[in-house]
């Protein structure tokens, strides 16, 4: 049985980023221990995680060489489910492998064009998304520059944690690459 989003909410917004950057200060760790951190079966606790994301890459602003924001807007919760859920398959498609809590063999790991080996210095990108019952019209705007999405960043993240998160429906975050030993090259960057 699918649980569906309680409420008799009007409208339901989407939000979205997908960030390159070099892993300069350890993103790709902290990410990892969000992820086994995070509450995530209350509204609460998927604002903190969100927030939390938005928080490291504005620590790792320094590090980011590509972005893009989304925005949407639905009539429904089950619209805007979809379309987060589609979002989701649409960028997990383009990668080779996800690491799981099972073992596995990777690929050898690769060399960037930084000569980086993996670990932190190594390019990674980010994929944040968020349903939420509030908006605010700047997040609409386009991220054009560092500055813009600097200002984006800091709306969302304080914006998700209004009402004590009650207005955050559903979070989904995702990174490639997610395991240390792996290395994205600018190459396959150019191909995602």
């Amino acid at each position: 049985m699918r649980k569906r989003f309680s409420g008799v909410d009007k409208t339901i917004y989407t939000v979205g980023y997908q960030v390159a950057l070099y892993d300069t200060i350890g993103v790709m760790s902290s990410f990892q221990r969000l992820a086994q951190r995070a509450e995530t079966t209350t509204s609460a606790g998927l604002a903190s995680l969100a927030s939390n994301v938005c928080l490291e890459l504005l620590r790792s602003l320094d590090g980011i060489v590509a972005a893009k924001a989304f925005a949407g807007r639905h009539a429904t919760a089950l619209e805007a489910e979809k379309e987060m859920h589609e979002l989701g398959i649409r960028e997990r498609k383009k990668w080779a492998y996800e690491t799981t809590q099972q073992e596995h063999q990777h690929p050898p790991p690769r060399v960037d064009s930084r000569g980086s080996r993996g670990g932190p210095g190594g390019l990674m990108v980010v994929t944040l998304m968020v349903v939420c019952r509030k908006f605010d019209k700047a997040l609409a705007k386009p991220v054009n520059s560092l500055q813009s999405l600097e200002t984006s960043l800091e709306k969302l993240a304080g914006l998700l944690l209004e009402r004590g998160g009650k207005n955050v429906l559903a979070v989904d975050v995702s990174w490639t690459p997610d395991d240390p030993a792996d290395v994205l090259t600018r190459e396959e960057l150019r191909l995602k």
